[in-house]
């Protein structure tokens, strides 16, 4: 790989991630709403954002690329469960 296309794949996988923070903290906003219909949609809308990590780890980590900032990630979404009495979704997270 080129020293070009290295530095696309880091740009690309620096949007990714940012988007990925950005759709958790609206999440999380949306989670504190006071309305059961915003809430349950947004828990539900976490759910799938947990189910993307493991996906991205694995494919990181067959391409050797750096996961800091995806374990970062990890580490909000497991303290939202923790927080939320979710805790079985945070152990599903962690595996």
């Amino acid at each position: 790989m080129n020293q070009s296309s290295h530095f696309d794949c880091v740009l690309a996988l620096q949007s990714e991630d940012l988007a990925l923070k950005h759709q958790l903290e609206l999440y999380v906003e949306r989670i504190q709403n006071y309305c059961p219909v915003v809430q349950r949609n947004a828990l539900q809308s976490l759910g799938n954002l947990a189910g993307e990590i493991p996906q991205e780890y694995v494919e990181r980590m067959s391409e050797d690329e750096e996961i800091d900032d995806l374990m970062k990630l990890v580490e909000q979404v497991v303290a939202f469960h923790m927080k939320h009495n979710t805790e079985h979704e945070a152990v599903d997270l962690l595996m």
